[in-house]
């Protein structure tokens, strides 16, 4: 009875570490379920309005092109953060995550110009309205995880300034990447649907 109790307790002080890869993987189904379903309203909505571009409308902003190129840089940080600490460099994992931080803090920077952009542009009218709202429900749902991505890219440069990522122990870094490279695809995908759809 001792002995199990005990076992017990151990497994409480520390989680397997098989769980984390496998709750990252369900959070990530379940964001995917989301982004998909965000899509499909959204073309929806398109194919049910006759006039959804207006000649004057144009194309998409310029910060929406510079908000992809800063994703690709925060994707490339932290794979090079991971890449040095797998190496033992811990300066490489310490300039890895300042700059993905600085990335992604701009890409938040200019999510809010094209906001700003599209609704100069477009938020005249019904239609010009409507076509904002689904520009913002798509791209304000992924802003809000980029965000919320902020809090574990944090963490990491705190743990990395402290020298706790090396080549035993960078799993947590690893996790950590997958989710800004899955946040990265995730862009890319709703780059192509708002760019088809106008």
């Amino acid at each position: 009875m001792g002995e199990a109790s005990g076992r017990l307790r151990a497994t409480k002080e520390r989680p397997l570490p098989e769980a984390a890869p496998l709750g990252l993987a369900l959070f990530l189904g379940s964001l995917g379920v989301l982004f998909v379903g965000l899509v499909v309203a959204v073309v929806l909505v398109r194919f049910r309005v006759e006039d959804w571009r207006p000649e004057q409308a144009g194309g998409l902003p310029w910060p929406v092109w510079a908000s992809t190129a800063l994703l690709v840089v925060v994707s490339l940080a932290l794979h090079r953060a991971v890449g040095a600490a797998r190496a033992g460099g811990t300066a490489g994992v310490r300039g890895g995550l300042l700059v993905a931080a600085a990335a992604a803090g701009l890409f938040l920077g200019s999510q809010a110009l094209a906001w700003a952009d599209l609704q100069a542009r477009w938020g005249g009218g019904d239609v010009g309205a409507l076509r904002v709202f689904t520009f913002h429900a798509l791209t304000g749902t992924h802003a809000a995880h980029v965000v919320g991505g902020l809090v574990p890219l944090a963490v990491a440069a705190r743990r990395a300034f402290r020298g706790r990522y090396g080549p035993d122990d960078h799993g947590g870094l690893r996790l950590l990447a997958t989710y800004w490279h899955f946040l990265d695809a995730v862009w890319l995908a709703l780059l192509g649907v708002l760019w088809a759809l106008g």
